[in-house]
């Protein structure tokens, strides 16, 4: 499976610029309705700015980057509290609906997740080729939360309030083309399936 690896998070600028895009996606999550649903920390209680440095740090060190703080260093700094024990929240999350909680995420979270990433990488000015190699990276990290729920073939809004993706700015904007983002997750539920 391509991944990113140490010389090509070091050729976008290494860990700090790394950080800052998973600091935009973070406060990009926040403002979907989408994803929302899944936090039950308000901004305020664990902002983006240390939801990146988290999720960021764990990423490198999956790819054998040691710049410091590490994931393992933060955690220890007792900062956050681990990816599992964040999914289980999410997906026990009260905000959620009824017949969702304590079950898997949604098409449209997982489509909105990896959208949110690819607006990001987009916002900061990320090189193509680094967006593509970490969204595909991550859309394969995705098949981990399968099996996924049809929201919509449950008869749920999943929190949106427009047409399906037709949300402007947050990374579901769906016209006559689809986005990369769209494209690996199409090809991600393809193989769940």
């Amino acid at each position: 499976m391509p991944k990113p690896d140490v010389n090509s998070v070091d050729s976008i600028g290494g860990r700090a610029v790394f950080v800052r895009i998973f600091v935009r996606f973070y406060a990009r999550l926040f403002k979907d309705p989408v994803m929302l649903q899944l936090f039950n920390e308000t901004p305020e209680v664990r902002p983006p700015e240390e939801h990146g440095e988290l999720l960021a740090a764990f990423l490198l060190e999956k790819i054998g980057h040691s710049a410091k703080p590490t994931y393992t260093e933060l955690r220890g700094d007792g900062k956050g509290h681990g990816v599992g024990v964040a999914h289980t929240r999410a997906s026990q999350c009260p905000m959620r609906p009824r017949n969702h909680q304590g079950r898997g995420f949604t098409f449209d979270q997982g489509h909105a997740w990896l959208g949110n990433l690819h607006h990001a990488c987009g916002e900061m000015g990320v090189p193509d080729f680094f967006r593509d190699l970490l969204l595909q990276w991550l859309a394969v990290f995705l098949k981990s939360y399968a099996p996924f729920i049809d929201a919509h073939q449950e008869g749920n809004d999943p929190g949106r309030t427009c047409e399906r993706r037709q949300i402007e700015g947050i990374g579901h904007q769906k016209e006559d083309s689809e986005t990369r983002a769209d494209q690996a997750f199409r090809a991600l539920v393809l193989q769940i399936n």
